[in-house]
């Protein structure tokens, strides 16, 4: 799946995301999709000052700051609606969608992925 379009998904289905908490839940869906061997996302983070960081997606939400990402996208989401990625992308986000994008950055700097 290409990270635009899971970052869109999450911006059509969650409120108040802004860029580095879009980046934040992106990760998470890598981390725990690798772990759960379901590859989802293919394209690569970079460790940045507040955590991890997807080049592509930064570029493209940039302009945005620090606030929410103020309008929709209505890109098509490319999974069927009952598979297993898209069960395993719901539930992650779930978990990590309320906490807001500091605490995120907190919390991915104490991932292993990150110390290493």
């Amino acid at each position: 799946m290409q990270i635009l379009s899971l970052a869109y998904y999450i911006l059509n289905n969650f409120k108040d995301v802004s860029p580095m908490k879009l980046q934040k839940l992106l990760y998470y869906v890598k981390a725990w999709s690798m772990v759960g061997k379901i590859p989802i996302v293919h394209e690569p983070f970079q460790k940045w000052q507040y955590g991890p960081v997807n080049d592509e997606v930064y570029q493209k939400f940039k302009h945005c700051g620090s606030v929410k990402i103020p309008y929709s996208h209505p890109q098509p989401f490319l999974l069927e609606p009952e598979s297993h990625e898209k069960n395993t992308i719901d539930f992650i986000l779930e978990c990590y969608a309320p906490f807001d994008a500091i605490t995120l950055s907190s919390m991915t700097h104490k991932d292993v992925p990150w110390k290493k």
